[in-house]
């Protein structure tokens, strides 16, 4: 977690520094004083920030002299991002529905067909039916719906509240899988890509019911249906549990892992 919590100090100093014009950095100025790098390391205001040793480790990490600055996906030999530097095996071997496994290998590669994607091949939508089904607010892509659509966002903090997890939610699909599966530690990761899996097919079918069916938004619903389908997914790979376990694998869940900000950070053995 501290690791993870640097990573995104790093993220959003970087973007001050490079995203001046912006508005966000420009609220920040106003608010805290200018920022800028020096040999020194960071100073405000002509005052010398007391985290500057490390920013000046974060930024010789990343900064090349006499090239141009960007960025650099470690996975695959020539830096820059694909799909397929992601490891996806963690993902099809969850222990979830096939059909849901491939929705989220869609959704990372951008493939649903959300109204964006449907209007780059020229299928006809009116422009009334734009908007996001969840929260009514166009435009519907899948980073807005499923990561930064304030009705999605209701669902994954009650799940990270469910196991006793804090984590700041990303605006896209990449990001978030990783954040959202790395917030335990290594013995948490398989329960964690499954619940990732199920949140977003099931904000997936819940999209569905709303565009089509006109249904109507039920936050509570929406994650019991979660919760139900982990479990009935961790009986259909599991033939040793017991129909009647559900309620104290819930309870176990909720408190076991709200104890793993502790030392050993361990989901119970018998969810993971």
């Amino acid at each position: 977690m501290e690791r993870f919590n640097k990573a995104l100090m790093a993220k959003w100093i970087w973007r001050f520094l490079t995203e001046k014009d912006s508005l966000w950095a420009r609220v920040v100025r106003a608010c805290k004083g200018e920022m800028n790098w020096d040999e020194g390391g960071f100073r405000i205001d002509g005052h010398r920030d007391m985290r500057a040793g490390w920013w000046k480790k974060v930024l010789s990490s990343i900064v090349n002299e006499g090239k141009p600055d960007g960025w650099k996906w470690k996975a695959t030999p020539n830096g820059i991002f694909m799909s397929k530097g992601l490891d996806f095996k963690r993902i099809w071997k969850a222990p979830t529905a096939h059909k849901a496994k491939t929705t989220a290998w869609r959704i990372m590669n951008g493939k649903m067909a959300t109204v964006d994607n449907l209007l780059k091949r020229k299928v006809p939508f009116p422009n009334s039916e734009h908007i996001c089904a969840l929260c009514q607010v166009p435009p519907e892509n899948t980073n807005h719906l499923f990561f930064s659509c304030q009705k999605s966002a209701e669902i994954w903090y009650e799940l990270l509240s469910w196991f006793g997890k804090q984590s700041v939610l990303q605006s896209n699909a990449i990001d978030q899988y990783l954040a959202f599966t790395n917030i335990g530690h290594k013995k948490d990761a398989h329960f964690l890509v499954g619940v990732w899996i199920c949140t977003v097919w099931s904000i997936w079918k819940e999209r569905n019911e709303l565009r089509f069916n006109n249904g109507k938004w039920d936050k509570g619903k929406m994650v019991a249906d979660i919760k139900s389908r982990l479990w009935s997914w961790k009986q259909a790979y599991n033939m040793n549990t017991a129909p009647d376990d559900f309620r104290s694998w819930f309870i176990a869940v909720r408190l076991e892992n709200s104890a793993s900000n502790s030392d050993t950070g361990m989901l119970p053995s018998h969810v993971s």
